[in-house]
């Protein structure tokens, strides 16, 4: 008999019955088979059954306990991006791309004496910080609690002091120099101006240049002529002012006994004193001075003072001596300005 597929045999001539048994013969050993009908239409138990390359389906119920060697990239499906490769490959970069709200990168940290390179640690806190270096910045805010550490301190240059928690420093003999020394307004310096122990206050200091003499001058005889010199120069400490002039001329004048300075005009106004210095030539402050022949003369006596102008409107340096024929002047005076 020739082999049949069950597929080409052609229909039973009655449908089968419980028990009914269908027979198949191995032709090459001479030998038979059979199994009942029913068993066709009911679940065959197979036991340990090798099966090679088949097609499962989709399996109604099933237990994998001892399944070995299911891929996790292809055969595990509902993982989220980057999960697979994790399992398959468990490195802190393949962790940190499986998760969706890390912060930072490099390795995974675990709580017990985690190393952590150059981390943004915001609001923390900590019971002890050790070996902490701080090497720029603004430390913040105040700290508290106590440092049982060694925190030497040691302050070198103009100030300077070695110790612990709270110690004396000093500042070095001669080491402050001026230009770490506050500035000052200009023409003043620092003093304690009152009768008891004080800070120091700004008070006035002006030490001028000698300049040329630009203002009018008045002789009472014939007055000398072709000036050589014409100079001044003041100075003025507090309120106290001193101003010096002098006039030098190559001809003599003849019959001189005074001569008459005008104020120079950048000087301090002097201040007068109640009855002296508020009327036309009423005297004020005086001074010392000459009216010479030469400038090596001997100095002859001679009377300076500072007083109101004749037209009171303006104050004058005078300078009073013996008639001569006079080429030199000098006079200085020292007054009060406020």
């Amino acid at each position: 008999m020739a082999d049949t597929k069950l597929s080409a045999l052609t229909a039973l001539g009655g449908a089968p019955a419980t028990g009914d048994l269908i027979y198949i013969d191995d032709v090459s050993v001479t030998q038979s088979k059979s199994m009942t009908v029913d068993n066709l239409f009911t679940a065959p138990t197979i036991t340990s059954p090798v099966l090679v390359t088949p097609a499962l389906g989709t399996p109604a119920s099933g237990t994998m306990t001892n399944v070995t060697g299911l891929p996790i990239s292809t055969g595990v499906s509902g993982l989220a991006a980057g999960v697979a490769t994790f399992l398959a490959t468990p490195s802190s970069s393949n962790l940190r791309t499986a998760l969706t709200d890390e912060t930072g990168t490099g390795a995974a940290v675990f709580s017990n004496t985690p190393t952590l390179v150059t981390p943004v640690l915001g609001v923390a806190t900590a019971t002890s910080i050790n070996g902490a270096t701080i090497t720029s910045g603004t430390l913040n805010g105040s700290v508290t609690g106590s440092n049982t550490g060694d925190q030497t301190i040691t302050l070198t240059g103009d100030v300077t002091g070695t110790g612990t928690g709270s110690f004396a420093a000093t500042i070095a003999n001669n080491a402050v120099t001026l230009a770490k020394m506050v500035q000052g307004a200009a023409y003043t310096f620092w003093a304690n101006n009152t009768a008891s122990t004080a800070n120091m206050a700004a008070n006035i200091f002006e030490d001028h240049a000698i300049a040329t003499y630009t203002g009018t001058i008045t002789w009472d005889g014939t007055p000398p002529s072709t000036i050589v010199s014409n100079q001044y120069v003041w100075s003025r400490i507090g309120n106290t002012v001193t101003l010096t002039l002098g006039i030098v001329y190559s001809v003599a004048g003849t019959t001189n006994t005074l001569i008459t300075w005008e104020l120079p005009s950048d000087c301090p106004t002097p201040d007068d004193f109640a009855g002296l210095g508020q009327n036309a030539n009423e005297k004020m402050y005086f001074g010392s001075g000459s009216i010479e022949t030469s400038v090596t003369s001997t100095p002859a006596v001679a009377r300076v003072w500072m007083s109101r102008n004749a037209g009171n409107t303006a104050f004058v340096v005078n300078v009073k001596a013996a008639s001569n024929s006079s080429k030199v002047a000098n006079a200085t005076v020292v007054y009060r300005t406020t």
